[in-house]
């Protein structure tokens, strides 16, 4: 495990360079810009998240269950359901009337929804090679899958900005290039090893792929509505200048939830690997190891990442509210990796129904909240309202886990 960690943390320092590069773009985009970008992103996840961590999910939990050939045509069966959302997506921007798209930031133009929504959709087999290289215990591999491209985006950003003349839309260019680009290389690099096949009815059926997959996918589309509806509610009630503050903070937070994908990822071959084996006792010792440690290193960072950005003069003054928010945010970040964490053994064991419950609850708890708090105060209620969800499905997971490993340590 700490070989992996080790690995990981190496990784994640060049993806961090995504985060610390949204203190930079303060210096080059007006708050407004900012928060244009980021609604955009909002977009992104609402279309890759549901046909990228589906596949995700599958590759690392079949990885081992199922033949080769089988696997294959398994991951091969979902690219049609992935070009499909893709042109729904597509249609929907052509069609939908403009002002839901405002929903999004006013006179945002309808191509850069579009060539949003394509980017979003090249990614899912980055997302597969990913799942199986953690599944197989590749470290670096999978390090590299998730962190260069991500690593690379404020290069190729900062780079567009130039050429194109000092625009937002160079941002959105960075996006595009470096997550498009990562997906199309790992479509090739997944069917030469082997990895990807022609969908076969005979060697997997759709519909026992579907039934791990269609859950999954509710539950990434629920997890993106709750992650994003903050944004999208400060934009609507108090603007774009807000909305861009406020994802700034996210960004800040999301430092923190760099540690909590070092512990998850290290362990998560760990956890699976003695599902398989039967090794119950052992999961949970895992678990409740490996959340203390995460809690320790990222509860800390989250009062202390904020307190050293005030008193540095790193972030201009007109964003500098944004860092009353970031500890309510981080910390609950650290609780989210928690919850995560626990919820691979879920997922093992193919529950994804009740991770879609879960999940759910928590997306209801927090747009229910996000409508009480942030109209009287904007993103600080914003903040707590992500806060509580975390908490609520951190208790939730943390109970439904802790049944299922008790059921099977006696069972077994």
């Amino acid at each position: 495990m700490w070989r992996s960690a080790r690995i990981y943390s190496l990784g994640t320092l060049l993806g961090a360079l995504l985060h610390v590069s949204h203190i930079g773009w303060t210096y080059l985009l007006t708050p407004e810009e900012y928060g244009r970008f980021a609604n955009l992103q909002v977009l992104f996840n609402f279309v890759c998240v549901p046909i990228t961590l589906a596949p995700y999910a599958f590759a690392i939990a079949h990885y081992h269950r199922l033949p080769k050939q089988a696997f294959a045509a398994a991951l091969g069966s979902l690219l049609p359901i992935n070009a499909l959302l893709l042109a729904t997506a597509i249609l929907a921007i052509i069609w939908i009337p403009r002002p839901v798209l405002d929903v999004f930031g006013a006179d945002t133009p309808r191509w850069a929804f579009a060539i949003t929504c394509t980017a979003a959709a090249l990614i899912g087999p980055k997302r597969m090679a990913l799942g199986i290289a953690e599944a197989r215990g590749r470290a670096i591999e999978a390090s590299a899958w998730l962190e260069v491209g991500d690593g690379l985006r404020p290069v190729i950003a900062l780079l567009a900005f130039i050429l194109l003349g000092m625009r937002w839309e160079s941002r959105l260019t960075g996006l595009v290039i470096a997550q498009g680009g990562s997906g199309i290389l790992a479509l090739f690099l997944l069917h030469r090893a082997g990895h990807l096949a022609s969908p076969s009815i005979q060697k997997a059926p759709l519909s026992k792929t579907l039934k791990f997959i269609l859950p999954s996918m509710g539950t990434a589309l629920v997890y993106v509505t709750y992650d994003s509806a903050d944004r999208l509610f400060v934009t609507h009630f108090h603007g774009l200048e807000a909305a861009g503050r406020y994802d700034l903070a996210y960004r800040i937070a999301l430092l923190v939830q760099t540690a909590n994908a070092v512990f998850r990822r290290s362990v998560t071959p760990l956890l699976y690997k003695a599902c398989a084996e039967g090794k119950f006792d052992e999961v949970e010792r895992l678990l409740h190891q490996t959340s203390r440690r995460l809690l320790r290193v990222t509860v800390p960072l989250a009062l202390v990442i904020p307190a050293l950005l005030g008193i540095l003069p790193v972030v201009p003054e007109s964003y500098q509210m944004a860092l009353w928010v970031v500890p309510i945010v981080a910390v609950g970040a650290s609780f989210w990796g928690v919850q995560v964490l626990w919820q691979q053994v879920l997922l093992a064991e193919g529950l994804t129904t009740i991770v879609f419950s879960i999940t759910a609850a928590g997306a209801v708890l927090n747009l229910a909240l996000n409508l009480l708090l942030v109209p009287r105060y904007g993103t600080l209620g914003a903040a707590a309202a992500t806060l509580g969800c975390f908490m609520l499905m951190y208790v939730l997971v943390r109970a439904a886990a802790g049944r299922l490993l008790k059921k099977n340590a006696h069972d077994y």
